[in-house]
C-alpha cells in the first residue's frame, strides 16, 4: 500500500505534523545501519543471519516450557515483525519499505514501518517484564 499510495506523493502530515506518511526504501537495518555495506554482506547479514536467528527464536518460543504468556506474546511480536521485514526484503530486492515518521518540530524519529513497531513493542515488553520479574524476586 505504501508503494502504491505514497511513493509518488509528497509526505502526508497528520495531527499537525506529529505523524508523517512518506515513502522510503531502506537497504539497511534499524535506522539504515549497514546500508553502506556491499550487497553480498547485506544479503548474508540481513537475510541469511536474520532468517536463521528468527527461525531459532520461533523454535525456542514454540518448544520452550519456561516462557510465561507475556513473554510469548512479546517474543511473538518481535518474531512476526522480523519475518515481515525479512519477507519485504526478499520481495523487494533487499529493501524494506518504510513509510511512517513521528515527532514534534525538528525532533523526529527515523522513517519506520508497522513491523518495526511490532519489534519495538515486543522488545519493550520483554525488557520491562524481565526488570519487573527481577525486582519481584528480590
Amino acid at each position: 500500500m505504501a508503494r502504491n499510495h505514497l511513493a509518488s506523493s509528497s509526505p502526508i502530515t497528520l495531527m499537525e505534523d506529529v505523524f508523517r506518511l512518506q515513502y522510503s526504501e531502506n537497504p539497511g537495518a534499524f535506522m539504515s545501519l549497514g546500508m553502506g555495506l556491499p550487497d553480498s554482506a547485506r544479503f548474508w547479514l540481513l537475510i541469511i543471519c536474520v532468517g536463521v536467528a528468527l527461525t531459532g527464536m520461533l523454535q525456542f518460543v514454540l518448544f520452550s516450557r519456561e516462557m510465561d504468556r507475556l513473554s510469548v506474546i512479546a517474543a511473538s511480536l518481535i518474531i512476526g515483525g522480523g519475518f515481515s521485514n525479512l519477507l519485504d526484503r526478499l520481495y523487494n530486492a533487499g529493501l524494506v519499505v518504510d513509510f511512517m515518521n513521528a515527532g514534534v518540530g525538528s525532533v523526529r524519529t527515523g522513517i519506520f514501518n508497522l513491523a518495526d513497531v511490532a519489534i519495538m513493542v515486543g522488545s519493550g515488553m520483554l525488557v520491562t517484564w524481565s526488570l519487573l520479574v527481577k525486582k519481584l524476586k528480590r
